[in-house]
């Protein structure tokens, strides 16, 4: 979900965004950038090691083949995911307001 959020983000404000290489690390620093006069920074700064986290994790399990997890990294993931998942209204609202104001909109 927070992938196709950034992907969203990123299409809408810049038209387009190629997936190739490493795009996933590419998706997290231009959302995690204000680009003045075109869009402020969707991920906040300090949030963006945590959110690399994640993306670290997903790779890993999903090209994975003979993997053996340890329960106290999940449990950290897990927290790390929770603390995103409930702060990300947050970072859409303040995304929001910001856009507003850039654009003239309030």
């Amino acid at each position: 979900m927070l992938e196709k959020l950034l992907e969203r983000i990123c299409e809408e404000f810049e038209n387009h965004f190629e997936k190739r290489g490493d795009y996933h690390e590419r998706l997290i620093q231009r959302l995690g950038l204000d680009i003045e006069g075109l869009r402020p920074a969707f991920i906040p700064k300090e949030r963006i090691p945590t959110v690399r986290e994640l993306k670290g994790f997903r790779h890993v399990v999903r090209h994975a083949y003979d993997l053996t997890l340890k329960t106290e990294r999940l449990v950290d993931l897990s927290r790390i995911s929770q603390e995103i998942a409930g702060a990300l209204p947050d970072w859409c609202s303040a995304f929001a307001a910001k856009v507003r104001a850039q654009q003239g909109w309030q």
